[in-house]
């Protein structure tokens, strides 16, 4: 089933979920409402003033949440905490408030390169 599903998406194709049962649903459900409302926790992000306005972050926020005002960069309500913004600040401007200060960032190479050229 794995090798049918690669082939669809290296195709191009829609792939439909299958399985529309009851219990499937259920399950689904809460999992889905667990994530959202736990592991999805409002992330309260910090721009310091070393902010240079660059728009690194806005060009790759997967949801488009993050627009550059007045030279800095600003959150609206559709984050859902992948932190592409936080690792890729050339200025570590970015943070999740008391959280990640002092912390390292990391950008997987491979998708670095990619995202470049495309």
């Amino acid at each position: 089933k794995v090798r049918m599903l690669a082939e669809k998406i290296k195709a191009g194709q829609t792939i439909r979920k299958d399985d529309k049962t009851p219990m499937a649903w259920l399950m689904s459900g809460i999992v889905n409402y667990g994530f959202r409302n736990f592991a999805l926790k409002k992330q309260v992000f910090t721009v310091s003033d070393t902010c240079i306005g660059c728009g690194i972050c806005a060009a790759n926020c997967p949801t488009s949440n993050i627009f550059v005002y007045d030279g800095k960069a600003n959150f609206g309500e559709n984050c859902t905490s992948c932190y592409s913004c936080l690792h890729r600040c050339p200025v570590r401007a970015i943070n999740i408030e008391g959280k990640t200060e002092e912390r390292g960032r990391y950008v997987c190479k491979e998708y670095r390169d990619w995202k470049e050229t495309v």
